[in-house]
């Protein structure tokens, strides 16, 4: 996944958060959405050798 996937993701996450949701839910939510970009982005990219 690149980062405009990801992204796109992320944003479909924010955009459909319930709203029955308190804010202190919404917050911890939107903590655990970041967390998990992060470690999607820190992880190595699987990429051709160069030849």
């Amino acid at each position: 996944m690149n980062e405009a996937e990801l992204l796109a993701v992320i944003r479909k996450l924010i955009t459909y958060m319930p709203d029955y949701l308190t804010p202190d839910q919404r917050l911890r939510r939107l903590q655990e959405i970041n967390v998990l970009a992060a470690e999607a982005l820190s992880q190595p990219r699987n990429r051709r050798p160069a030849s």
